[in-house]
């Protein structure tokens, strides 16, 4: 039997309000997925953090030819700003799977291995959910909304998570 994966978080993500109100410095989590035959990167940060996800790779021994699978989350620029540095990756991304020039198309749910699928679900985009069967049970790697969001959306947010909490199970 295969070993369960393991996640970790190569950069934090964070978002904070500067100068206006309209404005913000924003920069996406990084997070690489461990399994026995993947090595997958969950987005890959802003055009201007290359260099440390480039190092917190080697913490792992890795570098960036050695990751199988790119799953962007969305389209935002500091969660795909560093798509060339993995040039060896299929990348995901909305309902496409890209490699070497080749696209895929799936509307369901794309499974990379026996413990990792990419579900499309409601959310901050269409495929806003990554689930993964580990030792510890489900995990589900979501993206999250800024608090402001949260609370001028109000009900609304509660609706989204009970249907991203459906597509988990």
């Amino acid at each position: 039997m295969e070993k369960y994966p393991k996640v970790y978080v190569l950069l934090d993500g964070y978002c904070k309000q500067v100068r206006r109100n309209d404005c913000s410095e924003a920069s996406g989590t990084v997070a690489l997925i461990l399994t026995e035959k993947r090595k997958i990167l969950v987005d890959c940060g802003d055009p201007w953090n290359g260099t440390q996800i480039i190092q917190a790779l080697s913490k792992y021994s890795l570098n960036c030819d050695d990751i199988t699978d790119l799953i962007i989350t969305h389209g935002h620029s500091d969660h795909c700003g560093n798509l060339s540095l993995f040039q060896q990756a299929k990348i995901y991304m909305g309902d496409d799977m890209a490699k070497d020039g080749i696209y895929e198309v799936c509307t369901g749910i794309w499974t990379l291995d026996d413990f990792v699928k990419i579900r499309p679900t409601p959310g901050h985009t269409d495929r806003s959910i990554i689930v993964l069967d580990t030792e510890y049970g489900t995990v589900a790697i979501v993206i999250f909304l800024k608090k402001k969001m949260m609370m001028i959306a109000g009900k609304k947010i509660v609706n989204i998570r009970k249907s991203s909490r459906k597509a988990v199970k």
